[in-house]
């Protein structure tokens, strides 16, 4: 199941979706737009927290600053993609 948050949270993507694409704000119109949104700050946690788990995870593996450019690059290639499962 989902929480309240989850849904209250979907619920402002869904409407931001509509306003967006100029659709008017009644109840049908926005049960239809996307629950996910692309730029949700969710996506941007997404990504600092893949960034800080790859680059701690490799920094006894990697020489100095190479964790940190694994951790970057992972980031780039998931952020969206983990930020949307958040969502």
């Amino acid at each position: 199941g989902q929480t309240p948050l989850a849904g209250y949270h979907a619920a402002e993507h869904m409407t931001v979706h509509a306003i967006e694409r100029g659709e008017p704000l009644l109840p049908d119109t926005v049960a239809r737009m996307p629950r996910v949104h692309p730029r949700c700050s969710t996506n941007l946690v997404a990504g600092l927290l893949v960034f800080y788990m790859v680059g701690t995870l490799l920094a006894d593996l990697l020489p100095a600053g190479g964790s940190y450019l694994a951790g970057l690059i992972a980031a780039f290639l998931w952020w969206r993609r983990l930020g949307a499962t958040l969502q």
